[in-house]
């Protein structure tokens, strides 16, 4: 008979992560606000963000929750626990972390090709006689680039994956042979949404090793403070 999963183990794992997500809300809503412009803020522009950037610090906040709950399967001298013995509860439990993480990387994939650009593109459109539905037909106009993008990137990542390919010594076809490689069996929603962590990730160290050259660039230029000596 499987053993399930103590109640008190999952209220240990997830309580915690409850609470970090409220933590995670209030701290985004408040630097969101701090650094807008009451003067041009727009709150549809001030949620996505909010939103945004709450999603990309869950997705951190669930690697201490999935540390612990692999952890807590073992006792000090490495063998498993009573609860763990079953090697279906270590499944389920396991299945229920990584449908956390295909959840939290979803999200993000969302938020970063298709509402960040829009929101942006809507801010963008608004003028006095602007309507909604003309901001709206704006913004959307300008945002199908990047659902291009985000739909090549998946399809990529869906069909061609890391897959050992039949043995050349067997009597296989070459056409079953490729066939192979595009197999839609396979967890082809974990391969595009690792590719799509992968070139966003890619492109987030760019980002940040060119910003971080630019101001180094520029404070190494950046003339010396005179205080209050007059410099002529």
């Amino acid at each position: 008979m499987s053993v399930g999963i103590p109640s008190a183990v999952l209220a240990a794992g997830w309580i915690p992560f409850v609470i970090v997500i409220v933590l995670i809300l209030v701290f985004s809503g408040v630097y969101v606000l701090y650094y807008t412009s009451r003067k041009d803020r727009e709150w549809s522009s001030v949620i996505s963000a909010v939103i945004s950037m709450s999603v990309a610090l869950m997705t951190m906040a669930l690697i201490p929750v999935d540390v612990f709950l692999v952890s807590f399967m073992k006792t000090s001298n490495g063998t498993f626990k009573d609860w763990a013995q079953n090697n279906d509860t270590r499944q389920s439990l396991e299945q229920s972390v990584l449908v956390g993480y295909y959840t939290m990387y979803g999200l993000i994939t969302f938020c970063l090709f298709m509402l960040l650009p829009f929101m942006y593109f809507y801010y963008e459109e608004r003028e006095e006689e602007a309507t909604c539905k003309t901001r709206f037909c704006g913004a959307l106009k300008y945002s199908v680039a990047f659902f291009v993008m985000m739909f090549v990137l998946l399809l990529i990542g869906a069909l061609v994956h890391t897959k050992q390919v039949a043995n050349q010594n067997n009597s296989t076809s070459e056409i079953e042979k490729l066939a192979g490689l595009f197999d839609m069996e396979s967890n082809w929603v974990e391969n595009s949404l690792s590719l799509v962590m992968s070139v966003i990730s890619l492109l987030g160290l760019l980002i940040v090793v060119i910003y971080t050259v630019s101001d180094e660039c520029h404070q190494s230029v950046r003339p010396p403070d005179c205080g209050h000596i007059h410099c002529k």
